[in-house]
């Protein structure tokens, strides 16, 4: 009987042993899963305020003569163009007047083909008619700008090398931004007050021909009852200097589309923070519109003038930037960091005025996120 009862113990403290032992015994159909790896791409967005970006607005005021009324055979009065030093032809026309080649060519020097404006350019004694025009090269405003440009960037980054204390690869990037630049500054600038005056012939009694009473005006051919005539070429010049006052606005507005491509290197700052230096190729695209509204004022002037145009251009450069990363997650980085960057001068021109759009020297200011897939 005690023989039975230890062999029925044995076997009983056997099945528990096996059965303790096959339970601590991991299942074959549950195999450890190998850690997963990171991904190479990693995507950004991020938004960019823009400094630094100049414009200066070149030759504003500038004008030249104002020109006249001149008959024209066939065609009635027509307004040609101010040009005190004479066309092809050797037609001269002024503010108050003008002197043009007739229908003998101008024999001797002088010519029937004139008019005059006022009394008070003939001078009697002298037997002299002045006609006058001013110019201006006009004057520059610079410096104005456009400062925060509004942005943003997208950006794409693969992973050529991971160690634990570097990764490196290369970036490419697409940006925007739009500047918008507002100059109405009253302007002062510098001008020429031109004038001609033209002889009248002298008479057999030693006086001088006497002139048609202001306003004359004269075409080309000679006259039933006559019609006198002037020199053709001015007997004397005087350029006296002016000032200009200017009033108005320039405008200036640009959309740049810009992209960036090099290799970036990040250097761990820690287990979830981390310093990103990129540099290279930056090319930017830049459409641009350019409009002015300005007020001409003189001792003798005052004129209004008003264009616009519109203008694409391409440039190309470099770029740095440096930014911080901070990891939320193993997918998820947010950034924050300064971009510089050299796409050159970019000008816009119209009516003899010029916008130069200056983006040789722009610094950002960025803050986004990046994720990796």
């Amino acid at each position: 009987m005690k023989i039975k009862l230890l062999a029925l113990s044995f076997v009983s403290f056997a099945a528990i042993a096996i059965g303790n032992s096959a339970a601590e015994e991991p299942a074959a159909s549950a195999p450890l899963e190998e850690p997963r790896a990171l991904s190479p791409d990693h995507y950004g967005a991020s938004f960019r305020l823009g400094f630094n970006i100049n414009a200066s607005f070149k030759n504003s005021g500038a004008y030249n003569g104002q020109g006249h009324l001149v008959p024209v055979p066939g065609q009635g009065l027509q307004y040609q163009n101010g040009n005190p030093n004479g066309d092809a032809n050797g037609n001269r026309t002024y503010e108050d007047g003008y002197i043009w080649r007739d229908s003998s060519g101008n024999t001797l020097g002088y010519s029937r083909y004139w008019g005059y404006d006022s009394a008070s350019q003939y001078n009697p004694a002298n037997g002299t008619i002045a006609m006058h025009s001013s110019s201006s090269p006009g004057v520059d405003s610079s410096g104005r700008n456009g400062d925060p440009a509004l942005g943003f960037e997208i950006s794409y980054q693969r992973d050529f090398d991971t160690k634990p204390d570097r990764r490196w690869g290369i970036e490419a990037t697409f940006n925007y931004m739009n500047v918008g630049i507002h100059d109405d500054a009253p302007l002062t600038g510098r001008g020429t007050f031109l004038t001609d005056s033209y002889q009248l012939p002298t008479t057999e009694g030693g006086g001088f021909v006497i002139a048609p009473p202001a306003p004359y005006a004269h075409g080309p051919d000679l006259s039933a009852s006559g019609n006198p005539v002037i020199t053709s070429t001015p007997a004397s010049r005087t350029m006296d200097p002016v000032v200009t006052r200017i009033t108005g606005s320039r405008n200036l507005d640009a959309n740049v589309f810009g992209w960036h491509v090099g290799p970036y290197f990040v250097v761990p700052l820690g287990s979830k923070a981390a310093l990103e230096v990129s540099g290279g190729l930056a090319v930017a695209v830049v459409l641009s519109d350019f409009n002015f509204s300005e007020t001409i004022m003189t001792p003798t002037v005052q004129a209004s003038v008003a264009h616009g145009n519109s203008q694409s251009q391409v440039g190309a450069g470099g770029f740095v930037s440096g930014n911080f990363t901070l990891a939320l997650s193993e997918r998820w980085k947010i950034l924050a960091g300064c971009q510089f960057q050299n796409v050159g001068r970019y000008d816009n021109e119209v009516a003899g005025r010029q916008a130069r759009l200056d983006l040789s020297k722009s610094v950002f200011v960025c803050a986004g996120a990046i994720f990796s897939f």
